[in-house]
């Protein structure tokens, strides 16, 4: 079985960056828009990317460029504003006491009375839809130029006041349902291009996320996903181009980056209605970390908790604790339901490389597969290595124990 890298990515989007979200949207389903960068690609293989819509089955998969970059603009938007729609439908009318409905009542039954002003009705309904300042302080000046009495002001301040109570509580609840959350998840499989891997394709790494969602967040609901065959890798910055051209005497070319997914998830439970991804996350995790024979104790040593409100009891090193540990189990997870099917096994810190190394790897990239420094065969080499090193170090402490005896 080939060792090599793999590249496995959970990316978050709260409340305060769908607009992040709606890029990546954009990147994934190949629109190109005014104002963005545009997308790096072969153009003859985007024939080969495929999409497929709310977590159906591969029979359902269909070529991306089958639909017009309207219809996925439009369905961008409306991703965006799922969550966003549901959230505002369920706000029910602000209830008032029944002294303040009185107020109300009567008030505004008096204005209607005493006052026959078309124009003040006009700004009197558009401050009751909306009481902002701005529709407040309108309504004032004009109902001054009426020279009215004293008893009318005072209804009218009577009215103002309710509708200014009625907009407070209805902001608050606004702004309870806007406080910054996870609203959506994207799940990345990568396997770049250099380590010559043919026969695991974008569209198995697409149906893999799709299922190891569906075993393990299966609450939530999947958006959508696209497998890309297409893309490509710009390693140097188009201002250094030139200068690597003239330097090699020869045409500078993009590499291909590599058969990769995107899957996007809604982080909304379907069940409960909240937004507890961080939640089933945790549990998967502290699921997992039991398997391996840890202790209760370790495991909320190591990652912390969440308690009976579903509040996260973390430090920030317990959260990058469970980040590292979901990235062990998804890595044992696409190795056994995908890759050891293929004869790959992706390691985990592969791509850990330094700067030097990096470098390396770019200059050895016009050197044939066994003449590189680093590929899947080195590696090979530096696990028996490590592995024969292990078993030294093993035998070294039985001995030292047996000497203590």
């Amino acid at each position: 079985m080939r060792n090599g890298s793999a590249y496995l990515s959970t990316i978050i989007y709260t409340t305060k960056k769908l607009a992040k979200l709606a890029k990546s949207l954009r990147h994934s389903l190949r629109v190109e828009i005014d104002g963005e960068s545009s997308i790096s690609y072969k153009r003859e293989k985007e024939n080969l990317n495929k999409i497929l819509f709310n977590g159906k089955s591969e029979d359902f998969l269909q070529n991306l460029n089958e639909m017009t970059q309207e219809t996925y603009l439009d369905y961008i938007d409306t991703v965006i504003k799922t969550n966003q729609n549901k959230e505002i439908g369920k706000l029910k009318p602000v209830k008032l006491s029944k002294s303040d409905s009185n107020k109300r009542y009567k008030s505004l039954k008096y204005l209607r009375e005493k006052i026959e002003d078309k124009e003040f009705h006009e700004l009197l309904e558009k401050f009751a839809n909306e009481p902002h300042r701005v529709n407040r302080n309108n309504l004032i000046v004009y109902f001054e130029t009426l020279n009215t009495k004293k008893t009318i002001r005072n209804n009218l301040d009577k009215y103002i006041e309710v509708i200014e109570k009625v907009g407070k509580a209805q902001e608050r609840r606004e702004a309870k349902l806007s406080v910054d959350k996870v609203e959506f998840v994207e799940f990345v499989v990568k396997i770049p291009f250099e380590n010559n891997i043919d026969d695991i394709s974008s569209e198995d790494m697409l149906l893999y996320s799709q299922d190891f969602f569906r075993r393990h967040f299966k609450n939530y609901d999947i958006v959508v996903g696209v497998s890309h065959n297409d893309e490509l890798h710009m390693s140097k910055k188009p201002e250094n181009i030139e200068k690597w051209e003239k330097e090699h005497n020869q045409k500078y070319e993009q590499k291909e980056s590599g058969y990769h997914s995107h899957l996007f998830i809604n982080t909304k439970n379907k069940e409960t209605g909240e937004f507890d991804y961080y939640i089933q996350q945790h549990l998967l995790v502290v699921e997992y970390l039991k398997s391996k024979g840890f202790s209760d104790e370790i495991i909320k040593k190591d990652v912390g908790y969440i308690d009976e409100k579903g509040v996260r009891k973390q430090t920030l090193t317990q959260i990058k604790n469970q980040g590292k540990n979901l990235q062990e189990f998804i890595y044992e997870d696409i190795n056994k339901h995908l890759f050891h099917k293929k004869n790959y096994n992706a390691v985990l810190g592969f791509n850990d490389f330094t700067i030097t190394q990096k470098q390396e790897i770019e200059k050895n990239k016009r050197l044939s597969i066994n003449n590189r420094q680093f590929n899947g065969r080195s590696l090979d080499i530096e696990l028996e290595k490590q592995r024969k090193q292990e078993l030294i170090e093993e035998i070294e402490q039985l001995e030292e124990q047996e000497i203590d005896k």
